[in-house]
């Protein structure tokens, strides 16, 4: 298989504000959403999401419907689910938690989504608003009030430690037929996640990773549903120590995510010695099965196996030395080029701040094409542009 790859464009621009971590996702019926943050991995900070009804080439903003979007999924109908980043625990029922969600139809000319509050019950543990990073805003305070009996914070104080955030964050989800969903999320440990009624209800089923049985700390999980119906999910391992990137681990699950397989590396067959890691591992399956895998920090990665088993990746692409290339075409004098260097030790390849998240965002878009998007920031587009913070995207064809 060969990949022919566009040059990269520019689909979001801003020159004195910040864009961070795209997430992409395709409906059903084709249309591509991507959500994006506004602060760098800064809790309850704001976020927008652009639509493409034209596989990318323009994009529009639609109004957003929850306060900040922590994933979501579109049903055959038609039918948006999004839910919020927040679960705060029920002080009545510490085994749930209780997020903003919301339910729309986005080709749907003059709808209006329907909001309402989603109920997970889990085995996390989470943290308390104080010992949370970042500050609270708010668009979560009518919620947390009222899930206190009418606490507020300027009559009978709602204090910093009666609120526990400890809701999984959802990184994705995925349909079995008869519209059952399963999601994964962290925050303690990676858990699966079921709804049988379009994700008002979760209940957690499984436990993909916790560190007491494993050893290492797994969080962001990206899940798949292969041509066969196993279920085949990468998850994102802290290092230990810091400064160096932690490979991914995968696993199996046979039985509708009941089950799921031991945790193991996930390695490149013609490329032994490159770490698979550290950050937002994204899937995504083309019409003939095979499987595409994106991700970054350092840099920005995508790889494929054509068995669609998760068990064969190869035939690593740098996006980032392409981004390199595409500015040294367009005349930006090297010193002004992403400072990311390729081939570096890690250390000197990280600085989001003046470089990029390397959170990668991936989607097929037909039986033969891909979208691949990312993040960049002080960005110089050619020879006479002011640096942005913006959001490119690559269009890739695969061939053979």
């Amino acid at each position: 298989m060969r990949l022919h790859l566009d040059r990269p464009v520019t689909i979001e621009r801003t020159r004195y504000a910040e864009r961070w971590f795209p997430y992409l996702y395709r409906m059903p019926d084709g249309m591509l959403l991507m959500a994006l943050q506004h602060n760098v991995d800064c809790h309850f900070s704001p976020w927008h999401y652009l639509r493409s009804v034209d596989n990318g080439r323009t994009w529009t903003h639609p109004v957003d419907n929850v306060p900040r979007l922590c994933w979501w999924h579109g049903f055959a109908d038609g039918e948006l689910f999004e839910i919020d980043s927040y679960g705060i625990q029920d002080p009545n029922a510490p085994d749930e938690s209780v997020y903003y969600g919301a339910w729309s139809v986005p080709n749907r000319p003059g709808d209006t989504a329907r909001t309402g509050l989603v109920r997970v019950r889990h085995t996390q543990h989470g943290l308390t608003l104080r010992e949370m990073p970042g500050l609270p805003k708010h668009p979560w305070f009518p919620l947390w009030n009222a899930i206190h009996g009418g606490k507020d914070w300027w009559g009978e104080c709602l204090g910093l430690d009666e609120i526990r955030l400890n809701g999984p964050y959802f990184t994705d989800i995925v349909e079995l037929p008869g519209e059952r969903l399963l999601a994964v999320g962290y925050f303690d440990h990676v858990g699966m996640y079921a709804s049988d009624d379009r994700g008002q209800t979760w209940e957690e089923i499984s436990i993909l990773n916790d560190q007491a049985r494993t050893g290492f700390t797994a969080n962001e999980t990206a899940l798949l549903r292969l041509a066969d119906g196993t279920l085949y999910a990468v998850m994102r391992v802290e290092s230990e120590p810091w400064g160096v990137v932690g490979r991914f681990h995968h696993a199996w699950s046979t039985d509708d995510g009941r089950t799921w397989s031991a945790p193991e590396p996930l390695s490149l067959e013609d490329e032994p010695a490159h770490v698979v890691g550290c950050a937002w591992p994204r899937l995504a399956a083309l019409e003939n099965g095979a499987l595409i895998l994106t991700y970054g920090r350092p840099g920005k990665n995508l790889i494929y196996d054509l068995t669609g088993t998760g068990q064969h990746w190869q035939g690593r692409v740098d996006l980032h030395a392409w981004e390199l290339d595409t500015q040294a075409l367009l005349g930006v004098p090297p010193e002004a080029r992403l400072r990311g260097i390729v081939g570096a030790d890690w250390t000197k390849q990280f600085d989001r701040h003046t470089d990029s998240g390397d959170y990668l965002g991936v989607a097929a878009v037909g039986p033969r094409e891909l979208r691949v998007v990312y993040d960049v920031h002080s960005y110089v587009e050619h020879w006479n542009a002011d640096p942005v913070s913006a959001v490119r995207m690559v269009r890739i064809t695969v061939e053979g």
